[in-house]
């Protein structure tokens, strides 16, 4: 049995206003269930037995408010093999300054499918955004420093390293680390079960602030600063899923998702190439995407800039970003779309893409990255005017015309 649960009602507005427990056959599942605690989304499944002819869902407390149940599915035990899935968020609807740093809400992992997580790998050298490390010591970017925090286990029985143990990290260079995995112990309250959560921060900087003699600024790097970077869950029965992160559409937010059905990624071209750098001659580009037909193409456009007084090696070069738009379009039946942007006149445009999975499913693999400059000059540090980057999607579509051809 799956029960999923959801909080929607618009007069809950804090924790504690709905909480109640929840069972099945006469056996409790789940101890006051707070839906708002939880960030209003939940998840559990159930297997036992059934011998007096029904299956019977209970809810024997509600300490506050009535049973809010949003969705259950029952199928008979070993009928269909457990599938995994999980949904991941960093710094969730954040401004453009948030930072995987902050305790709280800097990275939530939550387990959505049938099966438990036996650990959770993070891979950053495919950010689209280059030369971004883990640095948990204090040596890759600026002086600052955070290992592995586990701000709440959730009951996942998420391992805390130690603070000067770094043996989570792998991939060493330049000071700091392109890999981080957080493991989980089955062995403390079960390990990470479906329709749990776990809640972790740690220090991730670009290297080119070391030495600058300042820190923060470009070293608070956020969620929609990982758009490529690649993350891998391993179950406990050895299977893996891998997903890729990408924008949550908001200026500081990111998210990814796994399921069994992973969108492939689209792909952008600009001036006739699909990756890398792209140098224009002029500010007026336009778009080419191509993916499944009549897909729903998110397409996130990070303007660069060059925090902690570092002076940029190119016209390409960006250590943080300043402002971010979207862009959401529809393919046509042969699964082509193009939109037209326009570039600041001193600032790199990175360009990337995935597939809209339908909201909750959040997006799929992200594409190559582009990186679009027109011709020299130095970095603009300032962040653009509103009319040059818009600040969300309905801005963007009334600010400038998409083409679906």
């Amino acid at each position: 049995m799956a029960i999923k649960f959801a909080e929607i009602f618009g007069g809950i507005t804090q924790p504690g206003q709905r909480i109640f427990d929840v069972g099945a056959e006469g056996k409790p599942l789940l101890d006051n269930l707070d839906l708002y605690e939880k960030d209003g989304l939940d998840a559990y499944d159930w297997t036992g037995a059934v011998d007096d002819g029904g299956l019977t869902p209970e809810f024997p407390k509600e300490a506050a408010q009535d049973v809010m149940v949003s969705a259950m599915a029952v199928q008979a035990a070993g009928s269909i093999a457990p599938s995994g899935s999980a949904t991941l968020a960093l710094n969730a609807g954040g401004l453009i300054n948030a930072s995987t740093y902050t305790a709280g809400k800097a990275i939530q992992l939550t387990n959505t499918g049938q099966k438990d997580i036996a650990s959770v790998t993070f891979d950053l050298s495919t950010n689209h955004l280059k030369n971004v490390l883990f640095d948990p010591a204090g040596t890759a970017g600026d002086t600052d420093a955070k290992n592995l925090k586990v701000d709440s286990s959730g009951n996942t029985g998420a391992i805390q390293p130690s603070s000067s143990d770094y043996s989570i990290f792998a991939n060493a260079r330049s000071g700091g680390y392109e890999k981080m995995t957080v493991s989980f112990n089955s062995a403390v309250a079960s390990g990470f079960n479906p329709g749990e959560t776990v809640k972790l921060s740690v220090d991730i900087d670009p290297t080119s602030i070391k030495g600058s003699g300042i820190n923060g600024d470009a070293g608070s790097i956020s969620g929609a600063e990982l758009v490529g970077s690649t993350v891998t869950i391993t179950y406990t029965d050895g299977s893996t899923q891998t997903t890729q992160i990408f924008g949550d559409g908001t200026q500081g937010g990111g998210q990814a998702s796994w399921s069994a059905t992973e969108a492939a990624a689209p792909i952008l071209s600009v001036a006739g190439q699909s990756s890398g750098k792209v140098a224009v001659a002029t500010d007026t580009q336009t778009v080419l995407v191509t993916g499944a037909p009549n897909a729903t193409v998110k397409v996130q456009m990070l303007t660069g800039g060059m925090g902690n007084k570092v002076q940029p090696t190119d016209i390409f070069d960006a250590n943080k970003a300043i402002a971010i738009e979207f862009r959401t379009l529809l393919l046509d039946s042969s699964g082509h779309g193009s939109f037209q942007f326009k570039l600041p006149p001193h600032n790199p445009v990175y360009l990337s893409a995935a597939i809209d999975q339908n909201g909750a499913a959040g997006t799929g693999l992200v594409s190559h990255g582009l990186v679009v400059a027109v011709g020299g000059g130095a970095a603009d540090t300032s962040a653009p005017s509103a009319t040059g980057v818009a600040a969300d999607i309905t801005a963007a579509v009334a600010s400038h015309s998409i083409l679906v051809v």
